[in-house]
């Protein structure tokens, strides 16, 4: 069981799952006020080398192209960014997603 953001405020205690939950729910705010579409959820996973742990995910547009992934023990952001391939067989078209990373980002630890 966690606590709310606010009850994490007021007891100014709290796990990296609460601090992730106050994150999140900061970060909707914002957007909610700039009214942007951007959209953040709650990841639960394991990290290296923390282990079972919560990130925060935010959607940086509708058609899902470009997300972020915030640690919040490191405050780390990780960015990503959708590509579209189009490969073309003798008959066929194949259309195929991938990421396109930034070889000089650094490597997101959550599995």
């Amino acid at each position: 069981m966690w606590t709310t953001g606010q009850e994490f405020l007021d007891l100014r205690s709290g796990g990296h799952e609460e601090h992730a939950i106050l994150l999140c729910n900061y970060f909707n705010w914002i957007d909610q006020k700039l009214t942007k579409s951007v959209t953040s959820y709650l990841i639960f996973g394991r990290g290296i080398p923390e282990g079972e742990t919560v990130y925060v995910l935010r959607i940086l547009d509708d058609d899902h192209k470009q997300f972020e992934i915030w640690n919040v023990q490191e405050g780390e952001c990780y960015y990503f960014e959708k590509k579209m391939i189009m490969t073309k067989t003798l008959f066929m078209e194949k259309r195929s997603e991938t990421l396109n990373l930034d070889k000089n980002a650094p490597i997101c630890p959550l599995k």
